[in-house]
């Protein structure tokens, strides 16, 4: 069965609700990715990076849970899964590796101003090169407040 691979890093789980709708009309299961972003945790220094590691896969696995507990609620079928890299890349990569993904759900915005200021790259980045459907919903109010666009 065909899959939507959602690159989720928890910064709008009502997003998930649109999810939910494209998975049921168009009759598809859902794979869950989050991308813990070694790259950025290499870059730091004077920090306890296997501490820091270990709380961005934490934090990873609890949004992926998460995501999968909404989803399951509205009776789709999910799979999960965690990587380490570069978010473009390791997007990219999941594509490559699993063949049943028809769909690339991004969020249009991350919860942080760095997160924020990156995800125009990324997306950038996706769009020349994913070689299948995306999907990225407008968010015109903030995620937590918001209520889903149709």
């Amino acid at each position: 069965m065909k899959k939507i691979l959602v690159a989720t890093d928890g910064a709008c789980p009502l997003l998930l609700t649109s999810v939910a709708k494209l998975a049921k009309k168009l009759n598809l299961k859902v794979k869950l990715l989050h991308v813990v972003e070694t790259k950025r945790i290499s870059s730091l220094l004077g920090i306890r990076i296997k501490e820091l590691y270990g709380d961005l896969k934490k934090k990873g696995e609890k949004i992926l849970e998460e995501g999968k507990k909404v989803l399951e609620a509205e009776g789709i079928e999910v799979e999960t899964k965690l990587r380490e890299g570069w978010v473009p890349e390791e997007i990219l990569k999941e594509i490559k590796e699993d063949k049943d993904v028809a769909v690339l759900f991004l969020g249009s915005y991350g919860k942080d101003f760095l997160t924020r200021k990156m995800i125009g790259s990324v997306t950038e980045r996706l769009v020349r090169r994913v070689g299948i459907d995306i999907f990225i919903p407008l968010v015109i109010t903030p995620c937590r407040k918001q209520e889903v666009v149709e």
